[in-house]
């Protein structure tokens, strides 16, 4: 089989695999929405870019290892769809860092965003100030989409609820309360009265901060989930400041003044450990 043939057939095997991917997974994991999805695509275009012009591959083994690549992002898909865990660690999510001009610099840290990246995304915009900004979220895919003040678009830029879950984030922009979540559930049937569990994550200097706050959660019940660690520099060479995770989680109910006070309490300790606290999720319980 001479090399142009050879180069053909390989071709056409990497077209039809990146097809079958497609319609196992969706289209929306082509497009560069995550660092996860971004790797994929670049590993993909590797493996068939670099593997379709060598002539000593033959089209058998170029077809089993696209098969071996396609098996573990399928495994990957599924591990996010179905692990918390698992999710946490590798599915990204948007991030409240800019609030009536008031910059989160903890969050800023976590997402490795810098004093110069902000600027330089404000002067994109058009944003001279932020004092101009009524709201700023960092997207899945590391761009920022900003909301000016007195804008005439009042659009959401963050959902009530995804996959089930509150989004505090997204309470806060839309100016609702715990109240107010709790009316609309108790519509869906949800009056916030069983017990279910609810997962918190906070995050620290240090592995020793992490490991006393650990302590403190687990003496007042909470189970540990998993800890998760970042890297110790953003991709712009920014030390992270914040890079030691801690997702925790106990069974309870979600009515507002007991989620008040768990919360004001996980805020404290996480803070006497030289600590932030980052919010909670739990599945809604409809009818």
């Amino acid at each position: 089989m001479d090399f142009y043939t050879l180069t053909a057939i390989k071709f056409a095997l990497g077209i039809l695999m990146m097809i079958f991917q497609i319609n196992i997974l969706g289209k929306r994991d082509f497009s560069v929405n995550t660092p996860l999805n971004q790797v994929q695509n670049y590993v993909l275009g590797g493996i068939i870019g670099g593997v379709i012009y060598n002539s000593s591959i033959t089209v058998l083994q170029f077809l089993i290892i696209i098969l071996i690549w396609s098996l573990v992002v399928i495994a990957t898909k599924v591990l996010i769809d179905t692990s918390k865990v698992f999710k946490s660690l590798t599915a990204s999510q948007p991030e409240l860092i800019v609030r009536d001009g008031t910059v989160d610099i903890a969050r800023c840290a976590k997402v490795g965003l810098t004093a110069q990246g902000l600027s330089r995304s404000m002067r994109e915009q058009g944003i001279s100030s932020l004092e101009e900004i009524e709201a700023a979220v960092m997207e899945t895919n590391g761009s920022l989409t900003i909301r000016v003040r007195n804008a005439g678009s009042k659009r959401s830029l963050l959902p009530l609820v995804s996959d089930g879950h509150i989004v505090s984030d997204g309470l806060t922009l839309a100016d609702k309360d715990k109240a107010w979540v709790k009316e609309q559930l108790k519509e869906q049937g949800d009056d916030g009265s069983e017990r279910r569990p609810v997962t918190h994550w906070s995050y620290f200097e240090t592995p020793a901060d992490r490991k006393q706050f650990m302590k403190r959660v687990m003496a007042s019940g909470y189970e540990i989930g998993e800890e998760l660690d970042a890297d110790e520099k953003t991709e712009d060479g920014q030390v992270n400041e914040l890079r030691y995770g801690l997702m925790y989680w106990r069974a309870q109910t979600i009515d507002p003044e007991e989620m008040d006070a768990a919360c004001a309490r996980l805020i404290s300790q996480s803070e006497e450990n030289n600590g932030y606290y980052d919010g909670w999720e739990t599945a809604v319980k409809g009818k």
